[in-house]
């Protein structure tokens, strides 16, 4: 795949001039965003709404987001949001995606797969990332990475996701990501649920590095085998043949653009202008299939070689920088420690 440097990509267009969608690195290669809504398709329509909670939860915590600077270049350090690679990046850059469904069957096909039984029909569910919380005892938070909670005909459970990026190797998984531990399943509000449970998200690629007991468990699943979950759930969708093909174009484009399938030797079309953004917003599709498109038209056309990129949304022109989150510390521990997956 052709590298760019930060000046090789286009601008986005903003009242108070063009931007830089990428802020200039150590690293040739790196995509440091500048703004949170140029990381992911999955971009909230308002900041009203879960969607904008649970993703702030990671683009505004200051703690996550670090960063040095060296006369204008930027050197981010090991976490973050902002990096694309990172893993604090890719686990709600991808999860987010299923909220472009109208309804919970991808969660039912997810469950079915780890082994866990779902009683009836899903008839709500919620999610978040990062949640954390001290136990009694412990002097550090425990940090979970995404906690799923549904409702079915047998009431409420819950499960927690802990996920490792491609790459992290046998030294990258510890004790408390072994699901058989439940090391993230003693939170205050998960004792009065009965059914908890624990898994593991890795590269296939990974596997060969976990022990015999692990790899036999049906808590053990691979980002390619919950992509495949994914993409069959966009392709089950009952919508026009031509929009079902650019849905499933650009979710292969994004799994691509995240490294968890091969590089494409091309990605999806995409302009990020109004014009088109009036055009995604008036096809034949549930709502949040159509938000979710033309949130993809601009996270592709900030991958063009050139061009200016007009946001889908006036307010996004008011969100702060990842410098502003890091200047304004605007999030705290108990922002952190808001159960928002609760239903």
């Amino acid at each position: 795949m052709m590298t760019k440097t930060p000046n090789a990509f286009p601008l986005l267009a903003l009242p108070n001039g063009p931007e830089p969608i990428f802020l200039p690195t150590s690293k040739p290669n790196q995509r440091f965003h500048n703004r949170w809504w140029t990381a992911l398709p999955a971009i909230p329509t308002m900041r009203e709404c879960i969607g904008y909670r649970r993703l702030w939860r990671q683009f505004g915590d200051h703690t996550m987001n670090t960063f040095s600077d060296s006369n204008g270049v930027f050197i981010p350090r090991g976490r973050g949001f902002y990096v694309e690679g990172r893993e604090d990046h890719l686990v709600p850059a991808f999860f987010e995606n299923f909220s472009l469904f109208p309804d919970f069957s991808w969660l039912e096909c997810l469950l079915a797969r780890l082994g866990i039984p779902c009683e009836g029909k899903t008839e709500n569910a919620s999610w978040s990332y990062s949640f954390e919380q001290v136990l009694a005892g412990e002097s550090r938070p425990r940090i979970a990475d995404i906690v799923v909670m549904w409702r079915d005909n047998r009431g409420k459970a819950v499960l927690v996701i802990e996920a490792k990026k491609p790459g992290c190797g046998r030294g990258g998984i510890g004790m408390k990501d072994d699901p058989t531990t439940g090391y993230y399943l003693k939170y205050r509000e998960m004792r009065s649920i009965d059914r908890t449970f624990q898994a593991l998200l890795v590269d296939e690629d990974d596997v060969r590095y976990l022990s015999d007991e692990i790899k036999g468990s049906s808590a053990l699943i691979t980002w390619q085998e919950v992509s495949a979950i994914q993409r069959s759930a966009a392709a089950a969708l009952e919508i026009p043949n031509d929009i079902r093909e650019l849905l499933l174009s650009r979710l292969d484009g994004h799994y691509s653009a995240l490294s968890l399938t091969p590089p494409q030797t091309y990605q999806p079309i995409a302009s990020g202008n109004s014009a088109r953004y009036a055009e995604l917003r008036g096809l034949n599709a549930p709502d949040d299939l159509r938000y979710w498109l033309v949130g993809s038209e601009l996270f592709f056309a900030a991958r063009n070689e050139d061009g200016i990129i007009d946001p889908p949304y006036d307010w996004l022109c008011e969100e702060p920088t990842v410098l502003d989150y890091a200047h304004k510390k605007l999030q705290s521990t108990h922002h952190r420690e808001r159960p928002i997956w609760l239903i």
